[in-house]
């Protein structure tokens, strides 16, 4: 089966929960085996039980974050912006306000849009397209960077060799004045 028709199925068998609610950490703990698997990533609370199945990367990272908060290993991989709508459907709820943590910035994915009229796109991908201005400029701005190291690598390369042959041509003189 494709792994696209896998993610539309996937994002079909939504939470048992259909109550966005407050969930506490304890309870959250709770819920880190395979088969009952949920994480903490922005201090939203998703069910991620269904999603594990067809995770394209390694599933074990998944549970070894099971029952507690994902999000810096979430971030550490450097997710799409894909990654962060395929969340959606497995909201279910959120931290206490006393145990939420602070975040410099939080995605616009982390916000919860409740929704009872989602479009058929929703519907059948399980998630709202964003456009992917920032992590396009991001990848923009890295591929520059790396542009520009590569020129300076290769005129430092040219330099080398430009001196090396100077050098070689000022002890050419020294050598024939011997």
């Amino acid at each position: 089966m494709p792994y696209s028709q896998q993610l539309k199925d996937a994002s079909l068998q939504r939470p048992l929960t259909t109550d966005y609610r407050i969930y506490s950490s304890e309870e959250i703990k709770r819920h880190d085996k395979p088969d009952d698997l949920w994480m903490v990533i922005y201090n939203k609370v998703y069910n991620l039980t269904n999603f594990s199945k067809i995770h394209p990367g390694d599933v074990e990272v998944l549970f070894d974050c099971g029952g507690t908060d994902g999000t810096e290993a979430f971030e550490d991989v450097g997710h799409s912006d894909y990654a962060y709508q395929m969340l959606r459907p497995y909201l279910i709820g959120e931290l206490p306000q006393a145990e939420q943590k602070k975040y410099e910035k939080i995605p616009e994915f982390a916000i919860p849009e409740i929704d009872s009229n989602p479009s058929k796109e929703e519907r059948n991908l399980g998630c709202i397209p964003k456009p992917r201005t920032k992590r396009k400029t991001r990848r923009k701005r890295k591929l520059k960077q790396q542009q520009q190291f590569s020129v300076r690598i290769i005129i430092l390369g040219l330099l080398a060799i430009i001196s090396f042959t100077l050098f070689l041509y000022i002890q050419r003189f020294r050598w024939v004045s011997i």
